[in-house]
């Protein structure tokens, strides 16, 4: 979702051409990431434990990656 709303927000300052837009995305970015890393993660770390640490360990934060299929 967060992602989501990332490219909605670039493509509107793409399509406009709008520098304030840009630089709202920017802000956007960082209070994403910060209200990731100081409230969700830490809630579920608390929450879920271990098993939020295998997630953590599996899946990136915000750059997905290529998973080759299984052979």
């Amino acid at each position: 979702m967060y992602l989501g709303v990332f490219g909605l927000i670039l493509s509107q300052a793409m399509n406009f051409c709008s520098r304030p837009i840009l630089f709202h995305f920017f802000f956007v970015g960082v209070c994403f990431h910060l209200f990731l890393v100081f409230y969700e993660e830490p809630h579920l770390r608390s929450s879920f434990r271990e098993q939020y640490e295998d997630y953590c360990r599996q899946v990136p934060r915000w750059v997905p990656r290529y998973a080759s299929p299984a052979t």
